[in-house]
């Protein structure tokens, strides 16, 4: 009875965490016209990845972002396992299946510091999401 009970609660826990999950928008910075009829928008992509939890989508407007503007070349990008990211929006989107990648290619860039400099690391898990992408070099995110 007591496995009963546990399984139970671990599938109420799950089924919570599903409904509670929020797509994240983040457009290129604060002038950029992107999503404005949205809540849980962000200019930042930085702060956007670090307010993602666990069944949450972030979508990410065309654009070329990357970790700092100060120079400092061992910041990178933090994803979170569970989290689900996309590029490729005009952001005007509503739906997942509006995106188009190809014409608005979204780019996380590593060119920091010294132009033209490509140190690339990518760290991809077997289950193929990624736990760490840090200094890379114009990766497009079209299907993570």
């Amino acid at each position: 009875m007591k496995h009963f009970y546990l399984v139970f609660s671990l599938i109420l826990a799950i089924s919570f965490s599903e409904l509670k999950a929020d797509i994240l928008y983040v457009k290129p910075g604060a002038v950029s016209t992107a999503w404005q009829n949205q809540t849980n928008v962000y200019s930042d992509l930085q702060t956007a990845l670090a307010a993602a939890v666990a069944g949450d989508e972030v979508w990410v407007a065309a654009g070329i972002y990357k970790p700092t503007t100060d120079g400092d070349r061992t910041i990178g990008f933090d994803l979170k396992d569970g989290v689900h990211y996309y590029g490729g929006f005009a952001g005007n989107e509503t739906e997942l299946s509006q995106r188009d990648w190809r014409l608005n290619e979204t780019i996380l860039s590593g060119d920091i510091g010294v132009e033209g400099i490509i140190v690339i690391t990518v760290i991809l898990s077997l289950k193929t999401e990624v736990q760490r992408v840090n200094q890379f070099n114009q990766m497009c995110l079209m299907v993570l």
